[in-house]
């Protein structure tokens, strides 16, 4: 999605948002779960109009200290992103808190608040 190419004169998560949209809201009714979490990257999470689909959507975010503070390590955040999925499939959480049980990669639960997870990593 991070390509610069236009679909009639619009970008490629522009042309796909409405789509993409329309599927995630049938999925979301037909599950009857109410709970979503956003784990895509940021580049595939712009053909999502999140606000339209009638679930609580949390952004999860994945921060690994360093020398400046708390960070995103893009490479990091993505194996975490597919470790949390895989964890979701195989635990089947029915709360966002219980969402402290993940540990994928030394991540624990920091913070749930204002549509936003965060965990972080252990150091080193």
């Amino acid at each position: 999605m991070g390509a610069r190419v236009r679909v009639d004169g619009q970008t490629l998560a522009a042309f796909w948002r409405p789509k993409i949209t329309a599927r995630f809201r049938e999925e979301i009714a037909a599950s009857g779960d109410r709970i979503v979490l956003q784990l895509a990257s940021e580049a595939y999470a712009e053909a999502v109009d999140w606000n339209a689909l009638d679930a609580e959507v949390w952004q999860v975010r994945f921060l690994s200290p360093s020398a400046r503070g708390l960070r995103t390590v893009g490479v990091v955040a993505k194996r975490a992103r597919g470790l949390l999925a895989r964890w979701v499939c195989m635990h089947a959480p029915q709360r966002v808190e219980d969402l402290a049980s993940f540990r994928g990669l030394g991540f624990r639960l920091a913070g749930i608040g204002h549509g936003e997870i965060r965990f972080v990593q252990e150091a080193a």
